[in-house]
This record gives structure tokens, sequence and C-alpha cells, in this order.
């Protein structure tokens, strides 16, 4: 499942249960280049793993953009902007 958190308004805009990964993606990759550039985000994409019973505790929340360890933009892996990621 992924929410839409709407930064301006400070509330969830859409919640997505049924939605390719590649069209989160494009979305959530637009914020991320905001981020890297310093600019603020629109939206922050949240990805909650539902189906992560057995691994609780392991990313079963991600957003995109997302901060690491250090307070920068983390980076994008692969195609997916959502992190972070063991």
């Amino acid at each position: 499942m992924y929410l839409d958190y709407n930064v301006k308004e400070g509330i969830i805009t859409n919640t997505y249960t049924d939605v390719h990964w590649n069209d989160i993606n494009a979305k959530a990759k637009e914020e991320y280049n905001k981020a890297i550039n310093n600019q603020v985000c629109d939206n922050i994409y949240v990805f909650l793993d539902l189906n992560n019973g057995k691994n609780t505790g392991e990313n079963i929340i991600q957003t995109a953009p997302y901060y690491d360890e250090d307070g920068n933009v983390g980076k994008i892996q692969g195609q997916n902007p959502f992190g972070p990621r063991k």
C-alpha cells in the first residue's frame, strides 16, 4: 500500500492499493529530484509493506524521498526511490 502525504495541506490525500510500482516510483522520483536540489516537496510518498508479517520491523514503512542516517537525501537504488533498505 502507498500513501500520498500532501506537504502543504498536512494530510494524506490518496491511498493506492492497486498501483504498479513503476507508476508510483515515477511520482516519487519527481519529489526526490526536488529534495536533492534543496526544494520543498509537494508530496511525500509512503510505502507500507502489509505483507511482511514474518519480518516484522524490517522496512515495513519506507518513504520517498527519504534521508539517510547522515541527514542527506537517500540515494535511489535501481528504479526504487523508497528507503531506507538494508
